[in-house]
């Protein structure tokens, strides 16, 4: 089996507000994680394989590949977020869901992998509404690039780019955010692309990153 390699960018992605700082996710009693958004998704390098119906990809397989984390996943999200010693994190899918359907298939395609600028970022993050009576802090994964990359046509290192965003959700101040990538694999393209997402999510190391900005 293919060893899963996870690779987790801390720079140049890290992004502060003036009143917030990493440390108040981690001093947060709760989070709401609101799943995966694929609004801001570029398609790299198809060959004309497994990219060819937009308008299905749109309508189903996006939300195909949330649900499956959402209902696979969920019950481990305190674990990948370091959150399960002293609170919560809280899986609430439904706004995800309603986005991932209004995804702009024009020009998804492309040649090059690409970054999603801060100001897309924060426009994106903007769409999750604020729940006063759950958590201040919400937690998004954003589909960057999901890349079709095979080595003379037999080595498959097809993978996922995505962007980690920590932010208010009152403000939707961005506390911090990062690139994290995942390689593909199953059969299917919901199946293929989820592992991506599972194994970018999966590689987060929350512990590292407490330990860089919040050591007392």
């Amino acid at each position: 089996m293919k060893k899963l390699l996870f690779l987790l960018i801390l720079l140049p992605y890290i992004s502060f507000c003036q009143t917030s700082t990493p440390c108040l996710f981690f001093e947060s009693s709760t989070a709401i994680f609101y799943g995966i958004d694929f609004t801001g998704v570029k398609f790299v390098n198809d060959n004309g394989w497994g990219f060819d119906n937009l308008e299905k990809i749109r309508g189903y397989s996006f939300n195909k590949i949330d649900k499956k984390f959402y209902e696979e996943d969920c019950s481990d999200i305190n674990l990948i977020f370091d959150k399960n010693n002293k609170s919560d994190v809280i899986c609430n899918f439904e706004n995800s869901y309603k986005r991932n359907v209004q995804t702009d298939i024009k020009g998804i395609i492309n040649t090059e992998v690409t970054k999603l600028s801060p100001l897309k970022i924060d426009s994106i993050i903007s769409f999750y509404p604020y729940d006063s009576l759950i958590s201040k802090i919400g937690i998004l994964i954003i589909a960057q690039n999901l890349v079709k990359d095979w080595e003379s046509n037999t080595t498959d290192h097809s993978y996922g780019s995505f962007i980690l965003a920590i932010f208010e959700t009152k403000t939707h101040n961005v506390i911090l955010h990062f690139q994290i990538k995942g390689f593909a694999n199953g059969m299917g393209f919901e199946n293929y692309w989820y592992r991506a997402v599972k194994n970018a999510i999966y590689g987060i190391n929350m512990r590292k990153i407490r330990k860089i900005y919040c050591a007392k």
